[in-house]
């Protein structure tokens, strides 16, 4: 899951969406992702910069000309993994039963009903850690 979270922050900003959808039409230079997404080169090259990071865009050097083009398998791998994610059960991912077993322990506190009340924040979080060191605890 953290592969995924690491890889949705890189696609999704306004911009590096643009620019991967420019790029499954074809590989573009820099000044071509700039021209067309009305955007300053310097600002094209840190979007691009954030997605080689993540490993969604690859660099090809022709002369003193670099251009972009996806990486499918990594754009593959996040479609698959992020369905994944959508389809599965909430308490699918160690994380997930987690988090779900905390809220059914806050609900049966009665927190849902006493939320903006100060005494009721702290025994959501007392319930959070205890739940955190059950977890811990093998619990």
């Amino acid at each position: 899951m953290i592969k995924l979270v690491e890889t949705a922050e890189a696609i999704f900003d306004e911009y590096r969406l643009q620019v991967i959808k420019l790029l499954q039409i074809r590989e573009m230079c820099v000044c071509e992702l700039a021209a067309a997404l009305n955007l300053s080169s310097p600002r094209i090259s840190q979007h691009l910069a954030i997605l080689r990071r993540s490993k969604i865009v690859k660099e090809r050097r022709e002369g003193k000309w670099i251009f972009y083009s996806l990486i499918p398998k990594t754009v593959d791998d996040f479609n698959k993994s992020w369905n994944q994610f959508l389809e599965a059960a909430p308490d699918q991912t160690p994380e997930m039963k987690n988090v779900i077993k905390r809220l059914q322990k806050m609900d049966l506190a009665g927190i849902r009903e006493k939320c903006v009340t100060p005494s009721a924040t702290k025994k959501a979080s007392r319930i959070t850690k205890q739940t955190e060191e059950g977890i811990d605890n093998g619990n």
